[in-house]
């Protein structure tokens, strides 16, 4: 999982690149049935996204409960979580970038659990937009 996510950033250097707070971030999720991961991006002046961070966590057993859409918004509020000190009141909109459709649910009305709840009140601080 995680190496699906870096593969395209290996061949690109310098690997890591300082996070610039006026340009667009990129958040990059995914999830499995043990784990989640994340990497930020943002467009350099060469006009290719480059690395900015990663994250990679182990699920908790409680998580390892959640549903698969579930699994997935995980991902997307951890990684939020992660770098929130610049990607919170960003001016230009986060694209999150994840391989899960169902996470339209966020944007539209439906029965949510406690859980979904905490998410979408999270969700309330960023300015972002889900892309599949």
């Amino acid at each position: 999982m995680a190496f699906e996510l870096l593969k395209w950033h290996v061949s690109q250097a310098p690997v890591l690149v300082h996070a610039d707070p006026d340009a667009q971030f990129h958040l990059e999720t995914n999830a499995s049935n043990y784990a989640y991961s994340a990497v930020l991006s943002q467009k350099q002046t060469d006009g290719r996204h480059h690395l900015i961070g990663f994250m990679s966590k182990s699920m908790n057993p409680a998580e390892r409960n959640y549903g698969i859409p579930d699994k997935e918004a995980l991902a997307i509020m951890k990684g939020l979580q992660n770098w929130r000190h610049w990607l919170e009141q960003t001016c230009l909109p986060v694209h999150i970038l994840t391989d899960h459709k169902n996470l339209e649910y966020f944007a539209k009305p439906r029965i949510l659990n406690r859980w979904q709840m905490r998410w979408l009140e999270l969700l309330t601080h960023y300015n972002y937009e889900i892309h599949y």
